[in-house]
């Protein structure tokens, strides 16, 4: 039969939820999975927290009384696929959650996808840092990925869960958890493609620009196609905090992403982890951020670190 319009509202659309944020994204999925006894969410040792944001991806674990173990990480967040392989063959991890920190992989995903379906683990991706694509890039290797919108875009709320394999389990989205209707219009209106053209751009002048600076360590020079959330560095000697509030007093704000870990997260098993976030400051890319300021920003942080280091 011919209708004179289409009515499956089914057909040819993804499963995708639009929430107020990614941790909450996060929570509705791990609401609908139910954990065998003695069993566990593999997570990346690498989690923050602050008094005034709480932990945005380890709320929802323990909010949903999700049962958790942490995988140690590289000194720049890399991921053993070795180790992971052997983690994974115990069996007691029916799903791993990587992280995507500042926008970038940190393992080769296609490996890391390929170890999960072979262990029949489900895979999540946390892409609160990666800009929302359609198809392909982050987000599309897991069962299940979520997204942060305000991180991107200049909106007030925002989130994603977006769901690739359709036999996973998830929860339900209540109401008064739903993204605003502005937010989506303005993700709607949005020109990705240059948003993630100008981030790449600046990206790639903060490479350069910093090449060589005494004190400061270019953490990943090359992000090959990733789209980045931000600038990470290392300064070195110490002095990461001095200069963190030296910036902000010349009107320079800069973030560290984590300075701070999580108490599940004690140093002694993850000295990776707690190395970097005593280390780690985050410099702006955003599509509001020009050459012009980040030059600014390069030399005011070289003339500091040399008043700092004297």
């Amino acid at each position: 039969m011919i209708l004179k319009d289409a009515v499956d509202s089914t057909k040819h659309v993804r499963d995708w939820a639009f929430t107020n944020s990614a941790r909450t994204a996060f929570e509705v999925f791990l609401r609908g999975h139910v954990w065998p006894s003695g069993s566990s969410l593999l997570m990346p040792g690498y989690i923050g927290y602050t008094d005034r944001e709480g932990s945005g991806v380890f709320d929802p674990v323990r909010n949903t009384g999700t049962p958790f173990t942490f995988y140690p990480l590289g000194e720049r967040l890399q991921v053993d696929l070795d180790r992971m392989e052997a983690l994974l063959a115990t069996g007691r991890h029916p799903m791993l959650l990587v992280i995507h920190y500042f926008g970038l992989a940190h393992v080769d995903m296609l490996a890391l996808q390929q170890l999960c379906l072979r262990a029949g683990v489900t895979l999540v991706e946390d892409c609160a840092h990666v800009p929302l694509f359609t198809e392909a890039g982050l987000g599309s290797f897991g069962a299940a990925a979520f997204h942060s919108l305000h991180k991107i875009l200049p909106v007030p709320d925002g989130g994603v869960l977006r769901i690739n394999d359709p036999s996973v389990p998830h929860g339900t989205l209540a109401l008064a958890e739903a993204c605003s209707p502005s937010t989506l219009e303005h993700l709607l209106r949005s020109d990705m493609a240059a948003i993630r053209a100008v981030r790449k751009r600046n990206y790639a002048f903060l490479v350069e620009r910093l090449a060589g600076v005494e004190g400061v360590e270019v953490l990943y020079p090359a992000i090959g196609e990733w789209v980045p959330h931000d600038f990470p560095v290392r300064i070195k000697n110490g002095l990461r905090e001095k200069l963190y509030f030296a910036l902000m007093d010349k009107g320079l704000p800069t973030t560290a992403l984590y300075y701070r870990m999580i108490d599940q997260l004690p140093a002694a098993d993850h000295p990776n982890a707690h190395a970097l976030s005593r280390d780690i400051l985050n410099l702006p890319v955003h599509q509001d951020t020009d050459l012009g300021s980040l030059e600014h920003l390069c030399k005011t942080m070289e003339e500091l670190l040399g008043q700092l280091q004297t």
